[in-house]
C-alpha cells in the first residue's frame, strides 16, 4: 500500500501539524499516513508537556492512520542527528514518501546544497573548526561555515538553513536522497485563512491566527490557551492534562548532579569540553532550574543543548550505556505502536516479517531495544508536582474503528 510518513514531535499537536498531514496525503496519494513521532522526551532536551498517548491520539483524530514512537536514541539529540536518524527509520519501515515542511527550499535547493558540500567537504569542515574555535555554538558554527563556503563558491542564491525546519529537511534529504523513499516537500503555510480552508474548519472553530509549538507551551503554562487555538482533541488533552515542565523535576536533577559530583559527571552521555564542572559548580548555586540554565547557556553552548546534557544527567545514561544500549537497538530494532485505525493496521499486517519489529504491547524480550524510552517513561512518571497516568504498564496501542 501506498504510505507517506511524517518525523514529527507534536508538542502539542496544533493547526499547522493537521495540514502538514492533510496535505502530504493530498500530495502522495497515499492510502495510509504513517507518523514516526518522538515519545515522552524531545529533541529540544525537554519533556513533552502532553504524553506520547495524549499527543498520539491528537494526531490520529487528525490525519494520522499509524503513529508509531521514535526511539529516544534518535530524539534526545542535535537537529541534525535526529534528522538523519529518523529518516534512516522511514527508509527501513519501506515508505514511499517522506513529507516534511519547509520555509522557501524546494527539493532543487537542497539539492544543490548536498552536491555543495559533498564536493567541498574539507572545506567546510575547516570553516566549522574555524568558527568553533572562536567560541560558536555548533548550531552557529554551522550556520558561519555554510554561510562561508556559499560565499567562496559565489552561490548566487545562498541557502539558509536557519528558518524553520530548513535544517531538518536537509537531514532528512542527505540520509533518503538515495533510497527509493520519495521526498514531499511542503511549503510552511502562514495564513491562517488558508490552512482553515484546507481543513474545512467550521466558523465557531477557526483562531484569529495560528500559533508555533512554542507559543502554545507558553500559553498553556500561563493559562492563556483558548479553545480555539488547538485542534478539539488537543485541547481536550490540555484541559485533561497534567501539564509538564522540567521544573517539575528540578530537585531530581539538582540532587543527580550533585550526588554525582564531577567525577561521575563526565561519564555522562553528551558531556564533554569540561562542562561537568561549570554545570557541578552551576547546580550548587542555583535555586530554580530556570536559574540552573541562565547559568549555563552561553554564546557556545546553546539551551537546547544544555537541556539535552541535564536530562541525559537526570536519566543517568552513560556514555557506555548509551552505545550499548544504542548497539541493541541497531541489532534488533523494535518501535512501540501508539495507535492506529483501519488504514494503519493494513500498513503493520503489511510489515509483519520486516527488518523492525513493531509492537503494540511491551514484553520482556523487547525491553533490551525499547531500553532507553522506557527509562523516559519511568522518569517522566516520577513528576513531583503532578500526578502523571501510567505510561507503561497495561498501555496499549490505541485502536480507532474507522
Amino acid at each position: 500500500m501506498r504510505t507517506c510518513a511524517v518525523i514529527a514531535e507534536f508538542n502539542p499537536f496544533h493547526y499547522g501539524h493537521a495540514y502538514l498531514l492533510k496535505e502530504a496525503r493530498r500530495q502522495s496519494q497515499a492510502q495510509c499516513m504513517l507518523v514516526l513521532m518522538s515519545g515522552n522526551s524531545v529533541q529540544r532536551g525537554e519533556f513533552a508537556i502532553l504524553d506520547k498517548w495524549q499527543r498520539a491520539q491528537s494526531a490520529l483524530l487528525n490525519g494520522a492512520d499509524l503513529v508509531l514512537e521514535l526511539p529516544a536514541a534518535a530524539t534526545i539529540q542535535a537537529a541534525d542527528y535526529f534528522a538523519r536518524r529518523s529518516a534512516e527509520l522511514v527508509a527501513a519501515l519501506q515508505c514511499d514518501f517522506l513529507a516534511f515542511a519547509s520555509q522557501g527550499l524546494d527539493a532543487h535547493a537542497y539539492h544543490d546544497l548536498y552536491r555543495l558540500l559533498n564536493d567541498h567537504q574539507s572545506t567546510f569542515d575547516n570553516y566549522l573548526k574555524s568558527a568553533l574555535k572562536e567560541g560558536a555554538s555548533y548550531p552557529k558554527a554551522y550556520e558561519i561555515a555554510l554561510e562561508s563556503l556559499q560565499r567562496d563558491r559565489f552561490i548566487k542564491d545562498p541557502v539558509n538553513l536557519k528558518e524553520g525546519n530548513n535544517l531538518l529537511g536537509f537531514g532528512y534529504y542527505q540520509e533518503l536522497h538515495q533510497t527509493k523513499t520519495k521526498m514531499i516537500i511542503i511549503q510552511r503555510e502562514k495564513k491562517a485563512e488558508t490552512i482553515f480552508q484546507s481543513l474545512e474548519l467550521p466558523q465557531n472553530l477557526m483562531p484569529g491566527q495560528i500559533f508555533s509549538a512554542s507559543q502554545l507551551r507558553s500559553r498553556m503554562v500561563h493559562g492563556q490557551l483558548q479553545a480555539a487555538d488547538l485542534p478539539i482533541a488537543s485541547y481536550q488533552a490540555y484541559l485533561s492534562g497534567p501539564l509538564i515542565r522540567w521544573e517539575d523535576y528540578y530537585p531530581l536533577l539538582k540532587y543527580a548532579i550533585i550526588s554525582r559530583g564531577i567525577s561521575q559527571l563526565k561519564a555522562i552521555h553528551l558531556m564533554k569540553d569540561g562542562v561537568e564542572t561549570a554545570i557541578y559548580q552551576a547546580a550548587l548555586h542555583s535555586t530554580s532550574y530556570e536559574d540552573l540554565l541562565d547559568r549555563l547557556v552561553n554564546q557556545r553552548w546553546t539551551r537546547a543543548a544544555v537541556q539535552r546534557v541535564l536530562l541525559q544527567i537526570l536519566l543517568a545514561n552513560s556514555k557506555s550505556q548509551w552505545q550499548s544500549a544504542l548497539n541493541v537497538f541497531d541489532e534488533k530494532p523494535a518501535l512501540r505502536v501508539l495507535g492506529f485505525n483501519r488504514r494503519g493496521q493494513a500498513f503493520l499486517k503489511s510489515r509483519r516479517q520486516g527488518a523492525i519489529q513493531l509492537f503494540t504491547n511491551l514484553s520482556q524480550t523487547i525491553e533490551d531495544s525499547y531500553q532507553l524510552n522506557l527509562k523516559v517513561d519511568r522518569i517522566y512518571q516520577n513528576n513531583l508536582n503532578h500526578q502523571v497516568p501510567e505510561q507503561i504498564v497495561k498501555r496499549r496501542a490505541m485502536i480507532l474503528r474507522f
